[in-house]
């Protein structure tokens, strides 16, 4: 069938530097500013007033381990965390959320 959500669009301004370390270990550290395009499909959806578009900031660091220096064994640790502000707040109160991925690839 046909969709009958439309999406309310996240625009994303960021910065990010990947630094190597080591020839085996990388580290990528990511900070961005997020704002929803358009706030009328939120505010239909939640049959309340809502007009603020700053959603808030996410700040991301990740460590990469190649102990081979080739893609055949790859370690990736991650944590990101959302700085909620008063548009998030209103959609989720009290809620800041915390991610942490561990990601490993081995291939032969």
């Amino acid at each position: 069938g046909q969709s009958n959500f439309d999406n309310p669009g996240v625009m994303l301004a960021g910065l990010g530097a990947d630094l190597d370390l080591l020839p085996t270990q990388r580290l990528a550290l990511n900070v961005n500013d997020l704002y929803f395009a358009q706030t009328a499909v939120i505010a239909a959806l939640r049959a309340q007033a809502f007009d603020n578009r700053h959603i808030g900031e996410d700040a991301s660091i990740a460590l990469t381990y190649r102990p081979l220096m080739s893609q055949n064994i790859v370690v990736r640790a991650a944590y990101a965390r959302l700085f909620s502000l008063s548009a998030l707040d209103a959609l989720f109160p009290r809620q800041n959320p915390d991610y942490f991925l561990l990601n490993a690839i081995f291939a032969y």
